[in-house]
């Protein structure tokens, strides 16, 4: 589907309107400041305004369009989403995104919750914020199935992963170490061969973990930091996926 994005700069605001190019309809708008922008008089019958004022709401009115209505460019590349969503804060400022939807969930007992997203504020976040509320969810529901493990007597300290699919993110690597507290070591490699390193420990083939990993060339090692915007998110991600659940 095409877009066409339009910007009204005005002494007052920037409005900026989306409109599907084959329909004309407008799918979305929103305007910045949302009371009147200032005008400077330096003397009487002056009348002068910033240009950084107008650039500043038009990357607020634009971002704002973009986020209402979930154009994502086809040409965003997965190395670009990463670095938006590297420019909204830690915690997506109280945005939360339940990341379910594929059917029943085990981790909430079999149920079919449906995706869900919670706190979007339409005048705060962006598409920013989206992206990166998005792959902090993942990491949470990541650390819901370590406590689980935990609760059956495993105890997760250090995660190997291969530098593939959601690993490929910094955000997320980082989150989900901060979250779990355990070490994250990044290896050359993807989750189908580390699948078969797996079973190799399980039918003794190797005689330990670090034995099945020793051939893998370490890319990094992710250490969890103290980061208490992440814990405040993560508990609120978790009274709403445990809201969730009981509702249903």
């Amino acid at each position: 589907m095409q877009y066409l994005l339009g910007l009204d700069v005005g002494s007052s605001s920037v409005k900026a309107s989306l409109v599907e190019a084959v329909t004309g309809a407008c799918v979305a708008s929103a305007f910045f400041p949302q009371t009147e922008e200032r005008i400077v008089s330096w003397q009487p019958g002056w009348a002068e305004q910033d240009v950084d004022w107008w650039w500043g709401n038009v990357q607020r009115s634009t971002q704002a369009v973009l986020a209402r209505s979930g154009a994502v460019p086809a040409d965003l590349s997965y190395a670009q989403m990463n670095d938006l969503a590297a420019q909204a804060p830690a915690g997506s400022e109280e945005l939360s995104v339940l990341p379910f939807g594929n059917g029943a969930e085990r981790l909430l007992g079999n149920r079919e919750t449906g995706c869900g997203m919670l706190g979007l504020d339409f005048n705060r976040h962006t598409r920013a914020h989206l992206l990166r509320a998005a792959q902090e969810g993942i990491a949470f529901a990541f650390k819901c199935g370590i406590d689980v493990m935990a609760g059956m007597g495993a105890q997760v300290r250090t995660i190997h992963a291969g530098q593939a699919n959601m690993f490929l993110s910094p955000i997320f690597r980082q989150t989900l170490a901060d979250i779990t507290g355990a070490t994250i070591h990044l290896h050359d490699t993807d989750g189908a061969a580390g699948a078969a390193k797996g079973a190799g420990i399980g039918a003794g083939i190797y005689a330990t973990p670090a034995e099945a990993f020793s051939t893998l060339r370490q890319l990094d090692t992710i250490q969890p930091q103290d980061n208490p915007d992440v814990q405040e998110a993560y508990a609120q991600w978790k009274r709403h996926t445990d809201n969730l659940t009981n509702n249903q």
